[in-house]
């Protein structure tokens, strides 16, 4: 087994992580290789700074919106290590992918990384969901360009804003399971029929749309609630990719 403060010493020791807004992920690039995946819950690792790490020779992460959680990683990561984390944000356009946003810069960095680690893999057209805090679309044509995108909260959201404005305590299990015809007669049991529905409603709208455009495109499913979303979508051609962001982050090191 390769000795992991050997690795990070070495000339591959960068580690790359991903702030979600509920969790961060990260993983150590050696090379043009991903590997030592970890995640852990936002709370534990601000505080603990990816617990048995050796020192890294360079940190890079993929920020989030609330400016105090890109704050937190890099005030950790400066007491623990020394080291400058630095933040990688949506770019104009990167090895022909083309940014759709008016302003660039405006584009959540996880969903651009997601989006160019997906067109590396395919160099053709894909459609790129990622099942998290937000349930986010984005839809790269053959060419290469951001034709389309789609923000909803994702599966944690919905129901916490149930329980936030009515009081209705919605199930927690994100577990995949059959998807029902019907809620049952409980009011946890309509509310996630309900939600299992809208979000797969979503996701197949979309993807129907993008398909009559591109009949050759791709549909790259990735995030937390990723198996949760894909057992209600039955018979849509997903293929899954657990770590698109981060290898999104990858491809950006990478280049010169």
């Amino acid at each position: 087994m390769v000795d992991m403060a050997q690795e990070a010493n070495g000339p591959g020791g960068q580690l790359l992580v991903d702030l979600g807004n509920s969790r961060v992920k990260w993983a150590w690039l050696a090379g043009r290789t991903l590997h030592r995946h970890g995640s852990m819950p936002w709370s534990d690792a601000v505080s603990a700074v990816f617990p048995a790490t050796p020192r890294p020779r360079r940190v890079l992460y993929v920020p989030m919106t609330r400016q105090e959680g890109n704050r937190a990683l890099e005030v950790a990561v400066r007491r623990r290590w020394r080291l400058r984390a630095e933040p990688c944000r949506a770019e104009a356009q990167r090895d022909g992918l083309a940014n759709g946003y008016a302003e660039p810069a405006r584009l959540g960095a996880d969903r651009w990384s997601a989006m160019l680690a997906a067109w590396q893999r395919v160099r053709g057209a894909v459609c790129v969901i990622d099942a998290g805090t937000a349930l986010t679309i984005d839809c790269v044509d053959a060419a290469g360009r951001h034709q389309a995108g789609y923000l909803h909260p994702g599966v944690a959201a919905l129901r916490g804003g149930l329980a936030t404005t009515t009081g209705v305590q919605a199930g927690v299990c994100n577990a995949p399971a059959p998807p029902r015809l019907h809620g049952r007669l409980d009011t946890t049991g309509c509310f996630e029929a309900a939600l299992q529905l809208a979000l797969a409603g979503l996701v197949q709208g979309a993807w129907r749309r993008f398909h009559v455009m591109e009949p050759r495109a791709r549909l790259f499913l990735t995030g937390g609630d990723a198996a949760y979303l894909a057992s209600h979508l039955n018979g849509l051609p997903i293929e899954m990719h657990p770590h698109l962001v981060l290898e999104g982050l990858a491809a950006r090191v990478e280049a010169p």
